[in-house]
Protein backbone atom coordinates (compact mmCIF):
# COMPACT_ATOMS: atom_id res chain seq x y z
CA UNK A 1 0.00 0.00 0.00
CA UNK A 2 1.24 3.50 -0.79
CA UNK A 3 2.39 5.18 2.42
CA UNK A 4 0.21 8.29 2.11
CA UNK A 5 -2.91 6.43 0.96
CA UNK A 6 -5.78 6.30 3.44
CA UNK A 7 -7.28 2.86 4.03
CA UNK A 8 -11.01 2.99 3.28
CA UNK A 9 -13.39 0.84 5.34
CA UNK A 10 -16.27 -0.50 3.23
CA UNK A 11 -19.43 -2.19 4.53
CA UNK A 12 -19.85 -5.04 2.04
CA UNK A 13 -23.46 -5.80 3.01
CA UNK A 14 -24.95 -6.44 -0.45
CA UNK A 15 -26.65 -9.86 -0.61
CA UNK A 16 -28.61 -11.53 -3.41
CA UNK A 17 -31.45 -13.86 -2.40
CA UNK A 18 -31.50 -15.40 -5.89
CA UNK A 19 -29.00 -16.00 -8.68
CA UNK A 20 -28.19 -12.56 -10.15
CA UNK A 21 -27.85 -14.19 -13.58
CA UNK A 22 -30.81 -16.50 -14.12
CA UNK A 23 -32.97 -15.42 -11.15
CA UNK A 24 -33.33 -18.92 -9.70
CA UNK A 25 -33.68 -19.27 -5.95
CA UNK A 26 -32.16 -22.76 -5.93
CA UNK A 27 -28.80 -21.65 -4.59
CA UNK A 28 -26.38 -23.08 -2.05
CA UNK A 29 -23.40 -21.73 -0.18
CA UNK A 30 -20.01 -22.96 -1.42
CA UNK A 31 -17.97 -21.43 1.38
CA UNK A 32 -16.57 -18.25 2.89
CA UNK A 33 -14.00 -16.24 0.95
CA UNK A 34 -10.94 -15.45 3.11
CA UNK A 35 -11.00 -11.79 4.15
CA UNK A 36 -7.79 -9.79 4.38
CA UNK A 37 -7.14 -6.75 6.55
CA UNK A 38 -6.25 -4.72 3.48
CA UNK A 39 -7.05 -5.45 -0.15
CA UNK A 40 -7.02 -3.35 -3.35
CA UNK A 41 -10.34 -2.38 -4.93
CA UNK A 42 -9.20 -1.17 -8.36
CA UNK A 43 -6.28 0.97 -7.10
CA UNK A 44 -7.92 1.98 -3.79
CA UNK A 45 -6.86 0.11 -0.65
CA UNK A 46 -9.90 -1.03 1.37
CA UNK A 47 -10.88 -3.14 4.35
CA UNK A 48 -14.14 -5.10 4.16
CA UNK A 49 -16.34 -5.22 7.26
CA UNK A 50 -17.95 -8.60 6.56
CA UNK A 51 -16.81 -12.03 5.40
CA UNK A 52 -17.69 -12.48 1.71
CA UNK A 53 -19.39 -15.76 0.76
CA UNK A 54 -19.30 -17.71 -2.50
CA UNK A 55 -22.64 -19.18 -3.63
CA UNK A 56 -23.56 -21.62 -6.41
CA UNK A 57 -26.72 -21.61 -8.55
CA UNK A 58 -28.14 -25.09 -8.97
CA UNK A 59 -30.17 -23.97 -12.00
CA UNK A 60 -27.55 -22.38 -14.29
CA UNK A 61 -24.31 -23.54 -12.55
CA UNK A 62 -23.04 -19.97 -12.22
CA UNK A 63 -21.49 -18.65 -9.01
CA UNK A 64 -21.74 -15.31 -7.24
CA UNK A 65 -20.62 -13.49 -4.10
CA UNK A 66 -22.83 -12.63 -1.17
CA UNK A 67 -21.65 -9.86 1.17
CA UNK A 68 -20.20 -7.92 -1.72
CA UNK A 69 -19.60 -4.17 -2.05
CA UNK A 70 -22.74 -2.22 -2.96
CA UNK A 71 -22.95 -0.86 -6.50
CA UNK A 72 -22.88 2.80 -5.40
CA UNK A 73 -19.73 2.23 -3.35
CA UNK A 74 -18.22 0.29 -6.24
CA UNK A 75 -18.86 3.18 -8.65
CA UNK A 76 -17.28 5.62 -6.19
CA UNK A 77 -14.16 3.48 -5.77
CA UNK A 78 -13.75 2.91 -9.51
CA UNK A 79 -14.31 6.59 -10.23
CA UNK A 80 -11.57 7.72 -7.83
CA UNK A 81 -9.06 5.02 -8.78
CA UNK A 82 -6.43 4.86 -11.48
CA UNK A 83 -6.82 1.61 -13.41
CA UNK A 84 -3.57 2.28 -15.24
CA UNK A 85 -1.70 2.01 -11.94
CA UNK A 86 -3.42 -1.22 -10.85
CA UNK A 87 -3.17 -3.07 -14.17
CA UNK A 88 0.02 -1.64 -15.59
CA UNK A 89 1.55 -4.08 -18.08
CA UNK A 90 5.01 -4.06 -19.59
CA UNK A 91 4.15 -6.13 -22.64
CA UNK A 92 1.69 -5.53 -25.50
CA UNK A 93 -1.49 -7.58 -25.81
CA UNK A 94 -0.10 -10.13 -28.26
CA UNK A 95 2.73 -10.92 -25.84
CA UNK A 96 0.71 -10.69 -22.61
CA UNK A 97 -2.01 -13.15 -23.63
CA UNK A 98 -1.54 -16.80 -24.53
CA UNK A 99 -1.13 -17.79 -28.17
CA UNK A 100 -4.60 -19.38 -28.33
CA UNK A 101 -6.30 -16.21 -27.07
CA UNK A 102 -4.32 -13.96 -29.42
CA UNK A 103 -5.12 -16.19 -32.39
CA UNK A 104 -8.84 -16.19 -31.67
CA UNK A 105 -9.01 -12.43 -31.15
CA UNK A 106 -7.12 -11.93 -34.42
CA UNK A 107 -9.75 -14.04 -36.18
CA UNK A 108 -12.54 -11.62 -35.22
CA UNK A 109 -10.50 -8.44 -35.81
CA UNK A 110 -11.09 -7.90 -39.52
CA UNK A 111 -9.70 -4.86 -41.31
CA UNK A 112 -12.18 -2.02 -41.64
CA UNK A 113 -14.58 -3.33 -39.00
CA UNK A 114 -15.60 -1.40 -35.89
CA UNK A 115 -14.47 -2.80 -32.53
CA UNK A 116 -15.48 -1.57 -29.08
CA UNK A 117 -13.55 -2.67 -26.00
CA UNK A 118 -15.54 -2.23 -22.78
CA UNK A 119 -13.34 -1.71 -19.74
CA UNK A 120 -10.40 -1.00 -22.04
CA UNK A 121 -7.99 0.31 -19.35
CA UNK A 122 -5.01 1.87 -21.16
CA UNK A 123 -5.93 0.30 -24.51
CA UNK A 124 -3.69 -2.77 -24.90
CA UNK A 125 -6.39 -4.79 -26.67
CA UNK A 126 -7.39 -1.76 -28.75
CA UNK A 127 -3.78 -1.33 -29.84
CA UNK A 128 -3.78 -4.91 -31.11
CA UNK A 129 -7.16 -4.53 -32.85
CA UNK A 130 -6.00 -1.36 -34.55
CA UNK A 131 -2.86 -3.14 -35.77
CA UNK A 132 -5.22 -5.64 -37.43
CA UNK A 133 -7.00 -2.81 -39.26
CA UNK A 134 -10.01 -2.27 -36.99
CA UNK A 135 -11.58 1.10 -36.24
CA UNK A 136 -11.27 1.20 -32.44
CA UNK A 137 -13.51 2.54 -29.69
CA UNK A 138 -13.11 2.20 -25.93
CA UNK A 139 -15.11 2.58 -22.73
CA UNK A 140 -13.21 3.00 -19.45
CA UNK A 141 -14.81 4.06 -16.16
CA UNK A 142 -11.52 5.42 -14.79
CA UNK A 143 -11.23 8.79 -16.53
CA UNK A 144 -7.54 9.15 -15.70
CA UNK A 145 -6.58 7.00 -18.72
CA UNK A 146 -8.79 8.78 -21.28
CA UNK A 147 -6.05 11.17 -22.47
CA UNK A 148 -3.71 8.23 -23.04
CA UNK A 149 -6.36 6.41 -25.08
CA UNK A 150 -6.99 9.45 -27.27
CA UNK A 151 -3.25 9.99 -27.78
CA UNK A 152 -3.11 6.45 -29.20
CA UNK A 153 -5.86 7.28 -31.68
CA UNK A 154 -8.72 5.36 -30.02
CA UNK A 155 -12.15 6.96 -29.70
CA UNK A 156 -13.45 7.12 -26.12
CA UNK A 157 -17.20 6.87 -25.60
CA UNK A 158 -19.43 6.56 -22.55
CA UNK A 159 -22.23 4.43 -23.96
CA UNK A 160 -22.11 1.46 -26.39
CA UNK A 161 -25.12 2.96 -28.17
CA UNK A 162 -23.49 6.37 -28.58
CA UNK A 163 -22.64 5.49 -32.19
CA UNK A 164 -26.08 4.03 -32.91
CA UNK A 165 -27.77 0.64 -32.74
CA UNK A 166 -26.18 -2.12 -34.79
CA UNK A 167 -23.04 -0.03 -35.30
CA UNK A 168 -20.29 -2.35 -34.04
CA UNK A 169 -18.96 -5.51 -35.63
CA UNK A 170 -17.13 -6.69 -32.50
CA UNK A 171 -17.42 -5.89 -28.79
CA UNK A 172 -14.75 -7.19 -26.43
CA UNK A 173 -15.06 -7.46 -22.65
CA UNK A 174 -11.89 -8.82 -21.08
CA UNK A 175 -11.72 -9.16 -17.29
CA UNK A 176 -14.99 -7.25 -17.05
CA UNK A 177 -18.11 -9.39 -16.74
CA UNK A 178 -17.13 -10.67 -13.28
CA UNK A 179 -17.38 -7.06 -12.04
CA UNK A 180 -20.94 -6.40 -13.24
CA UNK A 181 -24.03 -6.01 -11.05
CA UNK A 182 -26.37 -6.42 -14.04
CA UNK A 183 -24.89 -8.91 -16.49
CA UNK A 184 -28.20 -9.35 -18.33
CA UNK A 185 -28.54 -5.59 -18.79
CA UNK A 186 -25.00 -5.45 -20.17
CA UNK A 187 -25.74 -8.26 -22.63
CA UNK A 188 -28.90 -6.48 -23.83
CA UNK A 189 -26.99 -3.25 -24.48
CA UNK A 190 -24.28 -5.17 -26.34
CA UNK A 191 -26.94 -6.94 -28.37
CA UNK A 192 -28.44 -3.62 -29.47
CA UNK A 193 -25.03 -2.13 -30.27
CA UNK A 194 -23.90 -5.09 -32.42
CA UNK A 195 -24.99 -5.80 -35.95
CA UNK A 196 -26.60 -9.18 -36.74
CA UNK A 197 -23.77 -11.70 -36.88
CA UNK A 198 -21.56 -9.46 -34.75
CA UNK A 199 -19.39 -10.97 -32.02
CA UNK A 200 -19.19 -10.35 -28.29
CA UNK A 201 -15.86 -11.69 -27.02
CA UNK A 202 -15.61 -12.29 -23.27
CA UNK A 203 -12.57 -13.32 -21.24
CA UNK A 204 -13.30 -14.25 -17.63
CA UNK A 205 -12.72 -16.85 -14.95
CA UNK A 206 -14.36 -20.22 -15.55
CA UNK A 207 -16.49 -21.30 -12.53
CA UNK A 208 -16.60 -24.82 -13.98
CA UNK A 209 -12.82 -25.28 -14.12
CA UNK A 210 -11.10 -27.89 -11.98
CA UNK A 211 -9.38 -25.38 -9.64
CA UNK A 212 -12.67 -23.60 -8.93
CA UNK A 213 -14.43 -26.86 -8.06
CA UNK A 214 -11.59 -28.05 -5.83
CA UNK A 215 -10.84 -24.77 -4.04
CA UNK A 216 -14.41 -23.61 -3.35
CA UNK A 217 -14.43 -20.28 -1.51
CA UNK A 218 -10.62 -20.26 -1.46
CA UNK A 219 -10.34 -20.09 -5.26
CA UNK A 220 -7.96 -17.19 -5.92
CA UNK A 221 -10.20 -15.70 -8.60
CA UNK A 222 -13.08 -14.93 -6.22
CA UNK A 223 -10.83 -13.17 -3.68
CA UNK A 224 -10.68 -9.67 -5.32
CA UNK A 225 -13.64 -7.70 -3.88
CA UNK A 226 -14.42 -6.36 -7.37
CA UNK A 227 -15.23 -9.88 -8.57
CA UNK A 228 -18.85 -10.62 -7.72
CA UNK A 229 -20.39 -12.86 -10.40
CA UNK A 230 -19.08 -15.80 -12.44
CA UNK A 231 -21.29 -16.85 -15.39
CA UNK A 232 -21.25 -20.50 -16.47
CA UNK A 233 -21.33 -21.96 -19.95
CA UNK A 234 -24.84 -23.25 -19.22
CA UNK A 235 -26.04 -19.71 -18.52
CA UNK A 236 -24.42 -18.18 -21.61
CA UNK A 237 -25.64 -21.03 -23.84
CA UNK A 238 -29.24 -20.39 -22.79
CA UNK A 239 -29.35 -16.69 -23.69
CA UNK A 240 -31.97 -15.55 -26.20
CA UNK A 241 -30.52 -13.84 -29.26
CA UNK A 242 -27.04 -15.26 -28.80
CA UNK A 243 -25.13 -18.32 -29.93
CA UNK A 244 -21.97 -19.54 -28.21
CA UNK A 245 -19.71 -19.73 -31.26
CA UNK A 246 -16.61 -20.68 -29.31
CA UNK A 247 -15.64 -21.74 -25.79
CA UNK A 248 -11.87 -21.77 -25.39
CA UNK A 249 -10.43 -22.70 -22.00
CA UNK A 250 -7.28 -20.72 -21.34
CA UNK A 251 -5.18 -18.83 -18.81
CA UNK A 252 -5.62 -15.12 -18.16
CA UNK A 253 -2.10 -14.42 -19.39
CA UNK A 254 1.19 -16.15 -20.13
CA UNK A 255 2.36 -15.15 -16.64
CA UNK A 256 -0.12 -17.62 -15.10
CA UNK A 257 1.18 -20.60 -17.07
CA UNK A 258 3.53 -22.79 -15.05
CA UNK A 259 5.39 -26.00 -15.95
CA UNK A 260 3.10 -28.93 -15.15
CA UNK A 261 5.38 -30.50 -12.53
CA UNK A 262 5.86 -27.15 -10.73
CA UNK A 263 2.10 -26.55 -10.62
CA UNK A 264 1.33 -30.07 -9.39
CA UNK A 265 3.90 -29.83 -6.61
CA UNK A 266 2.59 -26.46 -5.45
CA UNK A 267 -1.00 -27.71 -5.48
CA UNK A 268 -0.16 -30.87 -3.53
CA UNK A 269 1.68 -28.85 -0.91
CA UNK A 270 -1.25 -26.45 -0.54
CA UNK A 271 -3.74 -29.34 -0.32
CA UNK A 272 -1.74 -31.00 2.46
CA UNK A 273 -1.81 -27.79 4.47
CA UNK A 274 -5.51 -27.19 3.67
CA UNK A 275 -4.88 -23.88 1.94
CA UNK A 276 -5.42 -24.85 -1.71
CA UNK A 277 -6.56 -21.84 -3.76
CA UNK A 278 -6.05 -23.12 -7.30
CA UNK A 279 -2.86 -21.20 -8.03
CA UNK A 280 -0.66 -22.04 -9.78
CA UNK A 281 -2.99 -24.26 -11.74
CA UNK A 282 -2.08 -27.28 -13.86
CA UNK A 283 -5.34 -26.64 -15.74
CA UNK A 284 -6.69 -23.54 -17.54
CA UNK A 285 -8.91 -21.55 -15.18
CA UNK A 286 -10.24 -18.90 -17.58
CA UNK A 287 -12.41 -19.04 -20.67
CA UNK A 288 -12.57 -17.03 -23.87
CA UNK A 289 -16.22 -17.12 -24.95
CA UNK A 290 -17.26 -15.82 -28.36
CA UNK A 291 -20.99 -15.03 -28.50
CA UNK A 292 -22.57 -14.35 -31.89
CA UNK A 293 -25.67 -12.17 -32.21
CA UNK A 294 -28.28 -14.21 -34.05
CA UNK A 295 -31.36 -12.04 -33.90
Amino acid sequence: MVADQVLQVVDNDFRCDACPLCGARRIRKVGEIPRLESVPYASIQVRLMRDPELWHCLACASRFVRNSVREADSARLYGSSNSGDRWRRNRPFHQEKTAGVVRRVAQVCKAGETLLDVGCNTGDLLDFARSQGCVTYGIEFSGSVHPQLREKGHQVIGDPLAEGEGYFDVITAFDLIEHLYDVNGFLKVCGRALRIGGKLVILTGDPGCVPARLAGGRWWYVAPPEHIVFPSRRFLSGLDGWRVAEWHRCYNSVAWVRPLLTAVRANLSAAVHRRYNGHPSPWPDHVLAVLEKVG
